[in-house]
């Protein structure tokens, strides 16, 4: 069962990063911990992102929520950076 809910939560987010992305947005993310019904989304920009842009980040996570209502626990974070920064991969806590 864990793993089909990693599945949906996944493809919950790749349908409502269909119609979000920005031009600033570098990247999104999504840790998932099936076994906890957890899971973080992560939205990276190059500069910091404008209110619109951080509307945009907050209503596409919004809908990954509308899937997983009192299911899972899905906080989300925007990260920051500098257009030349290198992207790696870590852990959200």
């Amino acid at each position: 069962m864990a793993q089909e809910d990693d599945i949906q939560l996944r493809l919950s987010a790749q349908r409502a990063l269909l119609t979000h992305i920005t031009p600033s947005m570098r990247a999104v993310s999504v840790e998932v911990i099936p076994e906890q019904r957890r899971a973080w989304v992560r939205f990276i920009f190059d500069g910091k992102p404008s209110p619109d842009e951080e509307e945009t980040a907050s209503v596409a996570h919004t809908e990954i929520l509308t899937d997983f209502v009192d299911e899972w626990i899905a906080p989300n974070r925007y990260t920051v950076t500098r257009g030349s920064a290198t992207l790696y991969s870590t852990v959200l806590p």
